[in-house]
């Protein structure tokens, strides 16, 4: 599938909608390249993180002399998909049947005669929000066992917590608020 493809194959699911299919694509790819060209890195839950990585000066060959050539340090896109997305290609998770309904939330709005006018993802800052409750919650072991909890619950709410931290930081899953209005 080329981008012409992808287009008009978005364009099927926006109701034959192939100028929003485009803008939609082409803006998606113009704000990875804008974000990840200044060190942020895109995580999309679900799919994967678009990243940029620092390559470390080497020594690489010339392929029709072999001889020795020198590579300056550089960096590069990256893009590290997500774990759904690789259980999906390895055929452990299976894909739901296109149903034609929304997808999305932007297309669930849409569908209700709404319009997203703000985003908001804080799927990170969650993530950081976790890492300290787990660890207010361990400093306060003592006070937790005085009220009766044993070391098993105390283990199973460090697990759950410190879970929960690595699914939001790693971009496996977010928290994303919407401003909608009436069309």
């Amino acid at each position: 599938m080329n981008k012409t493809d992808l287009i008009n194959q978005l364009a099927e699911r926006l109701d034959g909608d192939k100028k929003a299919a485009q803008a939609a694509v082409e803006g998606f790819i113009d704000l990875v390249q804008r974000e990840v060209q200044k060190g942020r890195n895109v995580s999309i839950s679900g799919f994967g993180v678009f990243e940029k990585r620092l390559r470390a000066a080497r020594t690489a060959r010339n392929p029709r002399t072999g001889e020795a050539v020198k590579v300056k340090k550089t960096t590069v896109p990256a893009f590290r998909p997500g774990k759904y997305f690789k259980d999906v290609i390895a055929g452990s998770v299976k894909l739901p049947k296109p149903t034609g309904k929304p997808t999305s939330a932007r297309a669930a709005a849409a569908a209700a005669g709404l319009q997203v006018v703000g985003e908001l993802e804080f799927g990170l800052d969650y993530a950081e929000t976790l890492r300290r409750w787990r660890e207010r919650f361990l400093a306060e072991d003592n006070a937790v066992r005085k009220l009766g909890f044993d070391t098993r619950f105390v283990r199973i709410w460090e697990f759950y917590l410190a879970y929960c931290e690595a699914a939001f930081a790693t971009g496996n899953t977010s928290v994303v608020q919407f401003t909608l209005q009436r069309d």
